[in-house]
């Protein structure tokens, strides 16, 4: 019977219940002080549970996708929208493009009415100060004096013949005596405006000055 008892004694004891979260700091130093011959409280395994409000990253691809695939392109109404507004644009630039052309002179005109002017004026200034018999058609002017009040529509050469496309622009000649500062008194000088105009294009007006050598 004793030896039963010892044998029985001597068995290894039970291992106790795993250990809770409840228990006290006193109660886990007992057990950490706990004999040699008792098993010790298996430790527990570390969580590795997800917390269920974190954000899966697979869920939200999907509506990635669907918002690069979206933004790739434009809708037909979008195009629409973009080509009226094209359209209205260039409608206005083509509006004042073509009212800055209608209200604007032609350089080529320009410098046409510029080059009558020149000639008609060098044909002046050649003939003499003084004052001739001459009077009548141009062919017969011999001095300054002669072209004054000169008119005509359509040029012409010395001759009275017609210049070919030339037949829209005026000329029209002044000459009055007056006096050039520092130069000559009124009864000395003459002033020789020539003006060439044509309907729509402006007119060039152009001054000389002839005075009396002697």
């Amino acid at each position: 019977m004793r030896r039963a008892t010892a044998r029985s004694r001597s068995r290894p004891a039970a291992c106790r219940p795993p250990c809770t979260s409840s228990r006290t700091a006193a109660s886990r130093r007992t057990s950490a002080a706990r004999p040699p011959g008792r098993a010790a409280c298996p430790s527990r395994a570390p969580s590795t549970a997800v917390p269920l409000s974190a954000p899966s990253p697979y869920k939200a691809r999907p509506a990635m996708l669907n918002k690069v695939r979206r933004s790739a392109g434009v809708t037909l109404v979008e195009l629409i929208v973009a080509l009226v507004i094209m359209g209205v644009a260039l409608g206005g630039m083509v509006a004042v493009y073509t009212a800055t052309t209608r209200s604007s002179v032609d350089p080529v005109l320009v410098q046409q009415m510029q080059s009558i002017a020149d000639n008609m004026m060098e044909e002046i200034l050649m003939k003499p100060f003084a004052k001739g018999p001459g009077t009548g058609v141009r062919i017969n002017f011999d001095d300054v004096q002669d072209y004054n009040n000169y008119k005509t529509t359509g040029i012409t050469d010395v001759e009275g013949n017609a210049i070919p496309g030339l037949e829209r622009y005026s000329v029209v000649v002044e000459v009055t005596q007056a006096a050039l500062a520092g130069v000559a008194a009124s009864t000395d000088s003459l002033r020789v405006v020539v003006t060439v105009s044509m309907p729509g294009a402006g007119a060039v007006v152009l001054t000389g000055w002839r005075t009396n050598p002697s």
